[in-house]
């Protein structure tokens, strides 16, 4: 067990990330449903989708940020990449499919104390959260909608702390009584410099003890 943290405030809400904290993402699994009868190779797509520069990134931005809607999204992308008689549903279905839930946080958190409340912040998309996140286990059983902020609603992205700032301010909660749970040390950075607490815990690579462990050094979960 973490030795405990002194804080001259107790934590009050714990602000979850969605991707590598609650489930894992990959979306190679999407390319390579999406690839076949594409304009251009798997290789120009993978190097589209993840590079800063590629056209493709630019329209994953777009959609995390909100200002493209689901069908727009899904017009852009096909057109892009030479594939405009794929089906609306199976391209959904894709991208959707790239999600695996982490286990063990459930079970962590039933261990926390009750005055202190779960919420989420994260890059997403409505097709990810409308189709998968909004269902998860996690999410459904303990962050209430209200207490969820999500980028494509916000219309800004993290690092951007003003999507913190609104997780802030719309749950009443001082920062120094807040904790972020986050894969990115940009993010985690970023939340820090506003005055909040913040963990990076990646679950592709970090074991769950290590989050429960924390969880304890910070008084959270005994």
């Amino acid at each position: 067990m973490g030795e405990q943290i002194a804080l001259a405030y107790p934590i009050r809400i714990v602000f979850f990330d969605f991707g590598n904290v609650l489930s894992t993402f990959n979306y190679d699994l999407f390319l390579d449903q999406i690839a076949p009868g594409a304009s251009m190779t798997r290789e120009e797509l993978g190097s589209s989708f993840n590079s800063a520069s590629g056209e493709l990134y630019k329209l994953r931005i777009a959609f995390e940020s909100g200002w493209l809607r689901p069908t727009d999204f899904f017009r852009h992308f096909c057109k892009n990449i030479g594939r405009e008689n794929i089906d609306y549903g199976a391209f959904a279905k894709a991208w959707t499919d790239i999600f695996t839930d982490v286990a063990g946080v459930s079970e962590l958190w039933a261990r926390a104390r009750p005055d202190v409340t779960p919420g989420l912040i994260s890059n997403t998309n409505a097709m990810h959260y409308d189709r998968y996140m909004c269902g998860h286990p996690f999410i459904h059983r303990n962050i209430a909608p209200q207490r969820r902020f999500l980028s494509y609603k916000v219309g800004v992205m993290k690092p951007d702390p003003s999507i913190f700032q609104t997780a802030l301010d719309q749950t009443d909660t001082a920062e120094r009584e807040a904790l972020l749970v986050d894969d990115l040390n940009a993010n985690c950075d970023s939340f820090r410099a506003l005055g909040g607490q913040a963990i990076k815990w990646d679950a592709r690579k970090d074991p769950i003890e290590l989050l429960a462990s924390t969880f304890a050094s910070y008084g959270i979960c005994a």
